[in-house]
Order: structure tokens, then C-alpha cells, then sequence
């Protein structure tokens, strides 16, 4: 079994409660969550893309209002990128 030390999650701020009672309810792992991680309404692409090289575990909120979420679709998008090449589980 792997070892993780840190977990960027990706979601839609509509699922913020569920979010922050997962990250509650597993307490033990680091996580980069925008609401941890970032100023309110102030992050970019170029901070995402930071936090996620930080990570070493991409955990999606899968739900209909992520998957139709832009931020969410980029987030995803750079995680394949950072998990094909090895750095990213």
C-alpha cells in the first residue's frame, strides 16, 4: 500500500460541506483544500498548479456540480499530467 503524506482535493465549492467533513473525518492525512490553501476567491491556475506538485494524492469530490465544474475539469486535467509522469498518485 502506498504512503501519502499530503492530498489535494478537488471539488465544487457547492459540495464544501461534505469536504470539509471528509477532511474532518480523516484526520490523520494533510490535505490542499482551496478553503486550507488559499485566500478566499484568490487563487489561480498557477497556484493550483503549485499545490497539486505538492501533493502526492489527487482525491476527486466526484458529484454532478464538480464534473461541471471548470476549475474542477482543470484541476483534473493537470493531475493526469502530474500522475503520468509518476509524480502524482
Amino acid at each position: 500500500m502506498a504512503n501519502f503524506a499530503k492530498a489535494f482535493v478537488s471539488h465544487s465549492s457547492i459540495d464544501k460541506p461534505l469536504v470539509e467533513q471528509v477532511v474532518q473525518t480523516v484526520s490523520a492525512a494533510r490535505w490542499e483544500i482551496d478553503s486550507h490553501t488559499f485566500e478566499d476567491g484568490k487563487y489561480s491556475a498557477e497556484e493550483i498548479t503549485a499545490a497539486l506538485g505538492r501533493s502526492d494524492l489527487f482525491v476527486l469530490i466526484a458529484s454532478a456540480h464538480s464534473l461541471n465544474s471548470d476549475w474542477v475539469k482543470a484541476e483534473l486535467k493537470i493531475a493526469q499530467h502530474l500522475s503520468y509522469a509518476g509524480k502524482l498518485g
